[in-house]
C-alpha cells in the first residue's frame, strides 16, 4: 500500500497557515467573549438562569476538555 504525498508550494503553505491562525483565532473569541455577553444572548433568547448556566458551561467544559487533549496528546 502505498501513500501519495501531494507536493505544495510555500505559497499555498502560506495560504493554510492563514487560514487555520484565522479559524483559531475566532473560536478563542467566540470562548473568550460569550461569557462577557452571556446575560445581552440570554435576554434575547429569553433563557432562564439555568440555561445561562449550561450554555456557560458548555464553553468551559469545552475549553477544559481541549487543555486536557492537548496535554495529554503533547505529553505535558
Amino acid at each position: 500500500m502505498s501513500v501519495c504525498f501531494v507536493q505544495t508550494g510555500r505559497s499555498e503553505r502560506r495560504i493554510w497557515l492563514c487560514i487555520l491562525f484565522s479559524v483559531c483565532a475566532v473560536v478563542y473569541a467566540t470562548r473568550a467573549v460569550m461569557p462577557l455577553c452571556i446575560v445581552a444572548v440570554s435576554r434575547q433568547y429569553q433563557w432562564s438562569k439555568t440555561e445561562m448556566v449550561i450554555v456557560t458551561l458548555v464553553f468551559h467544559t469545552r475549553e477544559f476538555s481541549g487543555m486536557v487533549l492537548c496535554s495529554l496528546f503533547t505529553h505535558w
